[in-house]
């Protein structure tokens, strides 16, 4: 069987690796956040789960998070998997819920090894509240220096910033692997997405979280499907002002005399000055179509008064 060019088994085989790549990215945005909170740390990509798994890493970085100068109660160099470090990665699961975490994990997945994606995605989410609640400025992930300007500028109108072009989802994959697209706002089929570059990987924000463009291609649309994809950008309010008398011309520009008579036929403008003649009294029910003519401005209450006591 196939599915987008490949066997089912090659297909399956590419989505995991590239849904492997992004929490390779994202681990690599976490540690270098950590090592620059804890310089003495060291901890890589390679050593991730074993630089954390007992716990005295998880309790200490809480520890700079909270700013608190007394030191918190743990296990000091327990072994892997003992009693006393899963006691120690239980303390800071139960500190995540009491931040609010959408993402914590489970002490098992990082005692027993059973998730590190969940561990990744949970410290990630962890610099993600603390900057939301103002325990961390400096330093955040990248990702979450991100994910706050997005913030700013999703709240602003977005406009196409360059022509629509129609590609197969390989040809984006491929496009961005020869850095043929940069980092940006774009509409990506019916997506509006954020692009940024991490640790030389194009990223995509999606909803809350964060993918490899492969793997978001490969998610979404597949590789041989066609794809729109052009580029947005936050509008200026020298733009903004532009589009506004833009459309305003337009609509001067296409009100005819045939557009006038509608209006006064349908009874929809009132009388002004009969010096500029502009807009328009309804007409009188008792007026027909053949006698469609300009009302004159109706006379004043003085006016009438006077006319009256001369008739008298």
């Amino acid at each position: 069987m196939k599915n987008n060019g490949f066997h089912e088994g090659e297909f399956l085989e590419e989505i995991n690796r590239a849904k492997k790549e992004t929490v390779e990215v994202i681990k690599e945005d976490i540690c270098g956040w950590l090592n620059q909170l804890m310089p003495s740390l060291n901890i890589t990509r390679a050593n991730f789960m074993d630089s954390l798994c007992d716990g005295v890493t998880l309790l200490t970085l809480r520890q700079i998070l909270e700013k608190k100068n007394e030191s918190i109660k743990m296990f000091q160099a327990p072994q892997k998997g003992s009693f006393q470090a899963r006691d120690n990665i239980a303390q800071f699961v139960h500190w995540m819920k009491d931040i609010h975490v959408n993402e914590y994990f489970e002490t098992s997945d990082l005692a027993d090894y059973k998730s590190e994606k969940a561990v990744v995605f949970g410290l990630l989410d962890v610099a993600r509240k603390c900057a939301a609640q103002g325990l961390l400025v400096d330093p955040l992930p990248l990702l979450v220096q991100y994910e706050r300007e997005m913030k700013l500028s999703d709240s602003n109108t977005m406009i196409a910033s360059g022509g629509e072009n129609e590609m197969t989802g390989a040809s984006i994959i491929s496009a961005a692997k020869q850095n043929q697209i940069t980092e940006g706002s774009y509409i990506i089929g019916n997506k509006k997405v954020h692009i940024r570059k991490v640790h030389q990987h194009l990223m995509v924000r999606t909803g809350g979280g964060w993918q490899v463009i492969e793997d978001f291609i490969r998610s979404n649309f597949g590789v041989d499907c066609p794809v729109k994809i052009y580029p947005i950008h936050a509008q200026t309010q020298r733009e903004a002002r532009h589009h506004h008398h833009s459309k305003t011309a337009s609509v001067i520009g296409n009100l005819d005399i045939a557009s006038l008579g509608k209006i006064v036929e349908n009874q929809n403008m009132l009388s002004v000055s009969s010096t500029q003649k502009s807009q328009f009294e309804p007409l009188s029910p008792r007026k027909t179509k053949s006698q469609f003519d300009l009302i004159s401005p109706r006379k004043n209450k003085s006016s009438t008064e006077a006319t009256t006591t001369t008739t008298t």
